[in-house]
C-alpha cells in the first residue's frame, strides 16, 4: 500500500511537471534481457506553441562536421541530439528542410520527420517534387543543393558552400527576390553569395529558358499533399509504424540491427509528444545498448505510435543545458553533419 502510493505520488509529480515545463527529461539505468542499460529520454509537448524543434547543420551548411554540443550551444538551444546519417565528408542523407526552405530534396527510402508551422509532428514515408516556373516555361528540378548530372536541373543556395561546385559546360540562372538577375554560361563555378538561388542547368549547347527580368516561381510539394511545413528531416529506418513493432534485422544506414549498440532514436505519441530517445551502449557492466527490436520495444512502452532510428553508435549523443549527459561509447564526443535542437520561446 504504501509502495502504491509513492508510485502514485511521483506519477503526479511528473504530470505537474509536464504541465509546467512543456520539456521533460530523464534518466533511467535499467536491465533488459540481462543487460545493463542507461537511457536518456526527452519527452516534449508539441501542444505548447513556445517548443521550437529545428534542425541545425554543422557551421550552419552543408559538408562538414561539428560537435553535436558545440552546434546546440552555438544556437542558444536547451536540448540537442545527433541527428542525420551522413557521408564521409558530412553530406546528410535524405530530405532536408530548414525554417521552411528546402535544403536537399533526396529521398533515401526511409521514414521522414515532419514538423508543420503548427507545430504538428508526424514520421511518414514521404517524397517531394519541385519546380521552377517561370512567365512562359516551367522546368522540374533534379535536386536541390547536390551534385548536377548532365542535363538536370539542380536548384543551389548559400547553404550548399561559396559556389556551385560545377566544373563542367552549365548555365546558371541567377535568382533573387523571385527574378532572374543574371544569366551565366561558363564551365567554372558560380558564386552563391550575391544571389537568393542559382539555378544550373548542366548542358553542352545551352539554350536559355529563362531570361533577365523574368520574374520565376519556385515551388516544392510533397507526396502527402501536407502544407506550411517549417522541419524535416530524415532517418535511418521504421521501428514502430501505427503501433506495431517493425524493426528489421538489417537497415542499409544502421547495418546488422540483432547486436546490442548505442542508439539515438525519435518517436511521436498518439497525443503528438515528440520523444527523443538515447541509449548508451558499448560501455561493459555500465549500458550495453540495444538491438532494432528492443529500441522499438522501449518506443513502444514510451507510448509511440510511430518511431525511427537516428544515427546511433558513436555519434549518439544528447546535450541537456549545453552538457552532453550521456556517455558516448568512444569515450569522447564525436562530430557529426547535423542534430536537431529544441528552444524554448515565451
Amino acid at each position: 500500500m504504501i509502495i502504491s502510493r509513492i508510485l502514485k505520488a511521483i506519477s503526479m509529480l511528473n504530470v505537474i511537471m509536464v504541465i509546467i515545463n512543456p520539456i521533460s527529461y530523464k534518466v533511467e539505468h535499467f536491465t533488459l534481457n540481462n543487460k545493463p542499460e542507461t537511457s536518456y529520454t526527452l519527452s516534449l509537448n508539441m501542444g505548447n506553441k513556445g517548443i521550437r524543434l529545428e534542425n541545425v547543420l554543422s557551421y550552419d551548411v552543408l559538408y562538414g562536421f561539428d560537435k553535436t554540443s558545440v552546434m546546440t550551444n552555438n544556437h542558444k538551444a536547451l536540448f540537442g541530439v545527433n541527428g542525420m546519417f551522413y557521408d564521409s565528408l558530412g553530406m546528410t542523407y535524405g530530405l532536408l528542410i530548414m525554417d521552411h526552405k528546402v535544403v536537399t530534396m533526396d529521398s533515401i527510402g526511409t521514414p521522414t520527420v515532419l514538423v508543420t508551422g503548427e507545430g504538428q509532428v508526424s514520421i511518414e514515408e514521404v517524397t517531394i517534387k519541385g519546380q521552377v516556373q517561370g512567365e512562359k516555361k516551367t522546368i522540374a528540378l533534379f535536386g536541390t543543393n547536390r551534385s548536377a548530372p548532365s542535363n538536370e536541373w539542380v536548384l543551389y543556395d548559400a547553404i550548399y558552400g561559396a559556389t556551385t561546385r560545377i566544373r563542367r559546360p552549365s548555365i546558371n540562372y541567377l535568382i533573387k527576390d523571385e527574378v532572374v538577375q543574371e544569366v551565366i554560361v561558363t564551365d567554372a563555378p558560380v558564386s552563391l553569395k550575391n544571389s537568393d538561388y542559382v539555378l544550373a542547368h548542366v548542358v553542352k549547347d545551352p539554350i536559355p529558358t529563362f531570361t533577365v527580368g523574368e520574374k520565376v516561381n519556385i515551388d516544392f510539394e510533397l507526396s502527402n499533399g501536407l502544407k506550411n511545413v517549417a522541419e524535416a528531416f530524415q532517418t535511418g529506418g521504421w521501428l514502430v509504424d501505427d503501433g506495431k513493432n517493425v524493426a528489421k534485422d538489417y537497415e542499409n544506414f544502421t547495418g546488422p540491427t540483432t547486436a546490442p549498440s548505442p542508439r539515438t532514436l525519435v518517436g511521436i505519441t498518439k497525443d503528438n509528444k515528440v520523444i527523443f530517445k538515447v541509449i548508451d551502449g558499448r560501455i561493459p557492466d555500465i549500458s550495453v545498448g540495444v538491438s532494432g527490436y528492443e529500441a522499438a520495444q522501449i518506443m513502444l512502452s514510451e507510448g509511440c505510435r510511430y518511431a525511427a532510428y537516428l544515427d546511433g553508435g558513436a555519434s549518439t549523443t544528447m546535450v541537456v543545458r549545453g552538457e552532453v549527459v550521456n556517455m558516448p561509447s568512444n569515450g569522447e564526443e564525436r562530430d557529426v553533419a547535423h542534430c536537431v535542437v529544441i528552444r524554448l520561446e515565451e
